[in-house]
């Protein structure tokens, strides 16, 4: 073999092995693809009668009903478990917060929606703080909690699909699907202006009651909308200086650098990473 032709397998390997050694850091694709691909897939109804296809429908709608009851009956009583703004921060840090030019929608199976936090608050602003346990969320409960969000988000939409029946009329049918599409559309909405439109708009419509509003509690309405405005400057802004200091350690190509790189980012942590080492294997 010459000389030449060994150097270039031996790049061929280096390549390759780069490749194969992308530890955490995300795969990302070089240039954006412009190719639309094609999939044939079969009909789940394929070799089915109209009565058999809607008995199907039924029952998979009834399913996911059950599924919805005990799902969210269980949301509701675990809820009370763990300190509710320490939930809704894990839920808002790691569902919502996200690199620049990234969406979570195209990007992740089964991702954290708007929708899905929204949801959650509402459930916890149904009950006074003295009602939960002072027990921070922890990384486990996180899990827990979002599956259970999710399979009842899901259970919810999915469940009108137990009202098909043989007997159902086109004009009904038709009906039942467009009242399924606007639930599906109106269950994930997003919010109602960007930012500056929301805070002008606040601030006008409580501009002409603030002095009424002030000697009733003591607060006026717009001075708290820029305070709440402030806040979200000052949270973007340690979010980001967060995610620099853990951005090499999410980096890294193997298991003991992505704990070297995390302590020199952390040095209060009072652990060792060579201990953090051993305890990963």
């Amino acid at each position: 073999m010459t000389k030449k032709k060994r150097k270039k397998e031996k790049n061929s390997a280096q390549a390759n092995n780069k490749n194969q050694s992308r530890g955490f850091a995300a795969h990302r694709v070089e240039g954006p693809s412009t190719e639309i691909l094609y999939y044939e897939m079969s009909s789940p109804f394929e070799g089915m009668t109209e009565d058999e296809r809607v008995e199907l429908i039924k029952k998979l709608g009834e399913n996911f009903g059950q599924q919805f009851e005990t799902y969210f009956e269980t949301l509701q009583k675990q809820i009370f478990q763990v300190e509710p703004c320490s939930l809704l921060s894990l839920f808002a840090y790691y569902g919502l917060t996200t690199s620049p030019g990234i969406n979570r929608e195209w990007t992740e199976k089964n991702p954290i929606l708007q929708h899905h936090v929204e949801f959650l608050q509402g459930l916890l602003l149904q009950h006074s703080q003295n009602s939960f346990d002072f027990r921070p969320a922890l990384p486990q409960d996180f899990v827990e909690f979002r599956q259970l969000v999710q399979d009842v988000t899901r259970g919810f939409q999915m469940k009108p699909l137990s009202l098909a029946a043989p007997s159902t009329t086109i004009e009904q049918h038709q009906k039942l699907i467009t009242v399924g599409r606007i639930r599906a559309d109106t269950q994930a909405v997003r919010n109602w202006g960007y930012p500056q439109q929301v805070k002008r708009i606040v601030s006008d419509l409580f501009s002409s009651l603030d002095d009424t509003i002030e000697q009733r509690i003591g607060v006026r309405v717009v001075c708290l909308v820029e305070m709440w405005f402030k806040v979200i400057d000052v949270v973007e802004s340690r979010i980001n200086q967060h995610w620099n200091l853990v951005m090499p350690a999410l980096r890294a190509k193997n298991i003991e650098t992505a704990i070297k790189e995390y302590y020199q980012a952390f040095p209060d942590l009072t652990s060792s990473p060579e201990a953090e080492v051993l305890n990963a294997y």
